[in-house]
């Protein structure tokens, strides 16, 4: 039997989400806070559609030179009050619970984050996902700073490559 929430799940909104499904791995570079050196590390990401059809759940784990071991727990969802994507993120690195909300600009998911205490103090990210067909996708994390966004983690993951 299908629950009233089942029969309103967002099923289409999250379809564009897809491009994310699948295990995949990446080299990135981090430009941290307070002006470090960049570091590069390889992170690795497995997400899946949960059967509720309800949200997306995707999990990350990375070791960060300087920073150590690295996890996170995203859930994607849409909001068809707001007509926006909303993702509730936790991550070891960061000591709040992280939300996003966006919305898709020239074909890439741009989503910007609450202000959160992090490494680096007070913060803010915005993050743009970009498909790029069905066994790659781009990730670029921007951190907010008071001249205006500047890069924080930029990487393209592979499907399969784990």
């Amino acid at each position: 039997m299908q629950t009233w929430i089942g029969r309103q799940a967002p099923r289409e909104e999250l379809k564009r989400l897809d491009f994310m499904v699948g295990e995949f791995s990446s080299w990135q570079t981090l430009w941290p806070a307070n002006k470090r050196p960049p570091v590069q590390y390889r992170s690795v990401v497995q997400a899946h559609r949960e059967g509720c059809d309800r949200f997306l759940r995707l999990e990350q784990f990375s070791d960060v030179p300087g920073i150590g071991l690295v996890s996170s727990t995203a859930l994607y969802t849409y909001n068809r009050r707001d007509a926006v994507y909303d993702a509730y993120g936790f991550c070891s690195a960061i000591e709040e619970p992280l939300r996003f909300r966006g919305n898709w600009e020239a074909g890439r998911l741009v989503m910007i984050s609450n202000p959160v205490a992090g490494y680096g103090g007070l913060e803010r990210f915005r993050q743009t996902l970009t498909p790029r067909g069905a066994e790659r996708w781009d990730f670029l994390e921007e951190r907010w700073e008071p001249d205006g966004y500047v890069k924080h983690i930029l990487g393209t993951y592979l499907l399969g490559a784990v």
